[in-house]
């Protein structure tokens, strides 16, 4: 989705300044713990946190969420935050290829030094 689509998405008096912010920080905050999941669990917990859905079909892979974007109701400290949220799709193509060289790689990279044959399993 475009910038200006998902500003539309939300009430005006949501102002521009609020929401690129939250979207930035989003990111940012995105980006490091992506960055630091190393293992399964981390991964999985990073998708847990970020991503509501994915949806593999074909060669096709959209993920979907929502960028969280909090107002202050009042100017008063003692009143609560007003929060919303901006819904994103993500839409990307892998191929069998991409797939079965990703695949091949990892299975490279956990083996010994011996050599071993794979096979390459049919496009």
């Amino acid at each position: 989705m475009e910038r200006k689509e998902l500003i539309k998405q939300i009430p005006l008096l949501h102002k521009k300044e609020i929401v690129d912010e939250s979207i930035l920080q989003f990111c940012n905050t995105a980006k490091i713990r992506f960055n630091r999941a190393k293992d399964f669990e981390g991964k999985r917990k990073f998708l847990l946190d970020y991503v509501d859905k994915i949806i593999y079909f074909d060669d096709n892979v959209v993920f979907h969420g929502s960028v969280p974007v909090k107002l202050k109701a009042y100017e008063d400290p003692d009143q609560p935050t007003e929060v919303s949220k901006i819904e994103f799709s993500i839409e990307n193509k892998i191929t069998r290829k991409e797939r079965v060289d990703n695949w091949e790689s990892k299975l490279n990279m956990t083996t010994s030094t011996k050599t071993t044959t794979y096979y390459k399993m049919p496009s």
